[in-house]
């Protein structure tokens, strides 16, 4: 399992499966392979607290009816278990599902600054590279504009900014970043 995307293989009524389970900037998205032909492709736009909580998918293969159920069996991974007809047949390493009540709380506080951010109409709808490309050029013009006028401070009036070191310019990088209307966004 990686962070952000697991991939599991395991053979099932004498057919090989494959399912993916990836997070994107909505939510997470699913992928289920069996004997190589797609049968799901789905992506779920999703709260933080609906990330970890079990989510279910339906497939049918070989006029069977499965249930897949998804969650997390740790803080770093998710799981699968495959339901016929009700009756579990597979669980993927023999896992059982976890409740992550710390990371609820802690996402659910992301969920509402989300919300506020929606409410406020400065969401950003851009894929993750458009944002990161944006956060990664205001970061390091801050940082430059900062230690520039930290130097010409510490020239002009004796005062040095050491002491402080470079949270100011991280605390306003990320400022910007969170709160730049999207008129104002550089990469659209």
């Amino acid at each position: 399992m990686g962070i952000f995307s697991s991939r599991y293989r395991f053979h099932l009524n004498n057919s090989d499966w494959w399912v993916r389970v990836a997070v994107t900037s909505a939510g997470l998205s699913y992928k289920v392979k069996i004997n190589g032909q797609l049968l799901l492709d789905e992506r779920r736009e999703q709260s933080s607290e609906e990330i970890l909580t079990p989510q279910s998918l339906h497939v049918s293969h070989g006029q069977k009816d499965y249930r897949l159920e998804i969650g997390p069996v740790s803080a770093w991974g998710y799981g699968v278990h495959v339901y016929e007809e009700n009756r579990l047949v597979h669980r993927y390493k023999n896992r059982d599902f976890v409740t992550l009540t710390r990371h609820e709380k802690v996402f659910g506080k992301f969920d509402k600054f989300d919300a506020w951010l929606e409410k406020k109409d400065l969401k950003d709808t851009r894929p993750f590279w458009k944002t990161i490309t944006e956060a990664l050029i205001i970061g390091g013009s801050v940082g430059a504009i900062y230690a520039l006028s930290a130097n010409w401070i510490e020239a002009v009036a004796g005062i040095s900014l050491d002491k402080f070191d470079i949270w100011p310019a991280i605390i306003v990088a990320l400022l910007i970043i969170f709160l730049l209307p999207p008129k104002l966004r550089l990469i659209k």
